[in-house]
């Protein structure tokens, strides 16, 4: 049950979820897009600590067709950014059901997790569903950021 719940949780955090009410006497909560900005991409053989502003590189993860839309606004061609701008497939598998990993193009691309309260996520490319470690990948930090729409 417990695995079936962090399953549950992990696709309501990444599509986002709205609540309404028809009754008068209830909150209307509008409805969001909720999206994940690139903040910190951390690591790599030369050691890299790149930070970036919110809106600088956003990715949008769509559960039900299985994509992310990444918009990569970054123009130093010297920082390490992750993906560059366009629609990807990913996937999310895991071995245990404890620990989980993403997929893009089909190509395992590292560990997913969540920190702080759900609002940050964590890629890890140093960690491998095949249980092997890596030292020269690089770790990426992106914040959730919600926009409701009227």
């Amino acid at each position: 049950m417990k695995k079936i719940s962090l399953l549950l949780l992990i696709i309501v955090i990444i599509s986002g979820c709205t609540l309404k009410s028809d009754s008068n006497n209830d909150i209307i909560i509008p409805p969001s897009q909720r999206s994940w900005h690139l903040i910190n991409a951390y690591g790599g053989i030369q050691g890299v600590n790149n930070n970036f502003d919110l809106e600088e590189i956003i990715w949008k993860f769509y559960e039900d067709s299985g994509t992310v839309t990444v918009t990569n606004n970054n123009t130093n061609d010297n920082l390490e950014d992750g993906l560059d701008s366009g629609n990807y497939s990913y996937q999310l598998i895991t071995n245990d059901n404890v620990n989980y990993y993403i997929t893009i193009n089909g190509t395992e691309y590292g560990h997913f997790s969540f920190t702080d309260s759900n609002t940050k996520m964590i890629i890890d490319q140093n960690k491998t569903s095949d249980n092997s470690i890596g030292a020269d990948g690089f770790i990426y930090t992106l914040q959730e950021v919600v926009v409701y729409e009227e």
